[in-house]
């Protein structure tokens, strides 16, 4: 894993999706952002879920929220 990712990024990730009463993405929006999960060099495929190496969250989870950013992919 990276050295420089926060050790809590879970947790500003959780406030974050909090502060915005846990709206989600359109659909397409995820598909999307699932897609560049699907495709990037920092993805750990760990028991059968997408997890980013990056910053060691969930895609599947991190993916379906409004507030969520990848640290890696800036454009979602």
């Amino acid at each position: 894993m990276i050295e420089d990712v926060p050790s809590n990024s879970f947790i500003a990730t959780a406030s974050d999706v909090l502060k915005t009463g846990l709206a989600f993405v359109a659909s397409e929006v995820f598909d999307a952002r699932i897609a560049l999960c699907s495709k990037c060099p920092h993805r750990d495929i760990a028991q059968a879920r997408l997890v980013c190496g990056f910053c060691g969250c969930y895609m599947s989870v991190k993916a379906r929220f409004v507030a969520t950013r990848c640290p890696v992919h800036l454009d979602w």
